[in-house]
């Protein structure tokens, strides 16, 4: 290290010297403050390319609650399987336990710094290995009674884990999509879209209409006019409902003319308006 400061290019040479020593299908848990940035970064710009698939990153407990709650969802380690309940502060630690050489190293040489760091960090890794039964034990204990505690919580709320589970994925997609745009044709667009689906909406009336004749005369197959018939049904139900979402989203009536409005400043503002809201809602979520 040549320059204080934590720089990304130290944190690539660590990772890049820590899978020298690894086997070649060794998977890694990677928790750093800020590893969501440096998992962009090696995708952006092809960093650590041919170890990102042996990567799992996510970020330090500490410093999770500073990142915004999308980040979160992602990369929080209590929210990502393999991380268990490691917390990332091993380096706090670490710097909690020299803590007490500051007042003395700070009148001390360059190299009397480095005889004493190197001598105290001996200490503490034969201290370390002294005690790792009872830290073992500390933590097994610790994490039965995260488990026993979990599984109460589980079987007191009544719903299985597949259902909490899809919608904790649900939850995952709807709060990390990407917030409204202000786009200068959001309003035409959105006018566009709902013709669009109502020109849909007419035709399988229409094709419904026909089939329905055409079962009346028994001019086809009675087995597969009914099954065009059912899927008929169920298609015109799914436009009524989309129209009916993308009509209460642009705040229109059912006797707007929607070729009149299109070009409308007022609907303009309105997008503009939703869109603001829309933006301020997930930041208050945050």
């Amino acid at each position: 290290m040549t320059s204080a400061g934590e720089k990304q290019h130290y944190a690539l040479a660590l990772v890049k010297a820590l899978f020298g020593h690894l086997p070649s299908s060794f998977h890694i848990g990677l928790l750093y403050d800020i590893g969501c940035q440096l998992e962009q970064s090696c995708r952006k710009w092809g960093f650590l390319k041919s170890f990102l698939p042996h990567i799992s990153f996510a970020i330090s407990v500490f410093h999770a609650f500073g990142h915004q709650w999308a980040c979160q969802l992602i990369y929080h380690p209590c929210k990502q399987e393999g991380f268990g309940l490691s917390d990332g502060e091993g380096c706090e630690c670490f710097w909690s336990s020299i803590k007490g050489l500051i007042p003395s190293l700070q009148v001390s040489g360059y190299h009397q710094h480095l005889f004493v760091i190197d001598f105290q960090v001996h200490y503490l890794d034969m201290k370390s290995l002294t005690g790792l039964g009872n830290w073992l034990l500390f933590c097994w204990n610790h994490c039965q009674e995260k488990k026993g505690a979990a599984s109460k919580g589980l079987r007191r709320c009544g719903v299985d884990i597949p259902t909490l589970q899809a919608q904790w994925e649900a939850q995952v997609s709807a709060q990390t999509k990407p917030a409204p745009c202000h786009s200068t044709k959001a309003a035409e667009n959105t006018v566009i879209q709902i013709m669009e689906t109502q020109k849909s909406l007419e035709n399988y009336e229409a094709r419904l209409a026909g089939l329905e004749k055409d079962l009346l005369h028994w001019i086809a197959d009675m087995t597969n006019l009914n099954i065009e018939i059912v899927e008929c049904h169920k298609q015109i139900m799914s436009f009524k409902e989309a129209l009916q979402r993308q009509r209460t989203a642009l705040g229109l009536n059912g006797l707007a003319e929607l070729a009149k409005i299109q070009n409308s400043s007022y609907l303009q503002l309105c997008m503009h308006a939703l869109a603001v809201k829309k933006c301020i809602q997930d930041q208050l979520h945050q």
